[in-house]
């Protein structure tokens, strides 16, 4: 896994992007693990600004320090967003069509310049017709020593291989 960094790339070609990933490749696949990742300082800064998140203690490292953490800490949002490719390319894309529902318990804090990995799993899947199936997935994020950072549910409908190779 690729350092999380701030970069300015040109869009990838939907051609030359990695091969989409259907309900049935992932109703049976095995956790996927993913890292190290660190989410840098300056990609902090940058999202931070972009994104307008003005809470002080992850813009504040003196802020911080005085609710007992020991400096700025990575928002939430930002954890998801990163652990789901939007900003470090990992895994394949999915054929996702519809979100039902997330939810994330954030266990401990996430500091910035620190290495993490994350861990995605199936939990549960169920056909809802010929075109679509419903995944639900747990996701960890933890360091080297298995302390859990955060842990991510969510529930999607994904489209199904089947329904693809029948509309070619």
């Amino acid at each position: 896994m690729t350092e999380a960094t701030s970069r300015t790339a040109e869009p990838t070609p939907f051609s030359k992007r990695r091969p989409i990933m259907y309900w049935e490749d992932l109703a049976e696949a095995g956790p996927r693990h993913y890292g190290p990742v660190v989410f840098s300082s300056e990609l902090l800064d940058a999202l931070l600004e972009l994104l307008g998140e003005k809470h002080p203690i992850h813009d504040s490292g003196a802020f911080a320090e005085t609710v007992d953490r020991r400096h700025r800490i990575v928002p939430g949002g930002f954890i998801h967003a990163i652990t789901s490719g939007w900003v470090v390319q990992h895994g394949s894309p999915g054929a996702i069509i519809g979100m039902r529902s997330m939810h994330w318990d954030f266990v401990r804090p996430l500091y910035p310049d620190t290495p993490f990995w994350f861990t995605t799993e199936t939990e549960h899947t169920e056909v809802i017709d010929d075109r679509c199936g419903l995944l639900k997935s747990v996701r960890r994020v933890h360091d080297s020593d298995a302390r859990v950072y955060a842990i991510g549910r969510m529930s999607v409908v994904m489209l199904r291989r089947s329904y693809k190779e029948d509309s070619s």
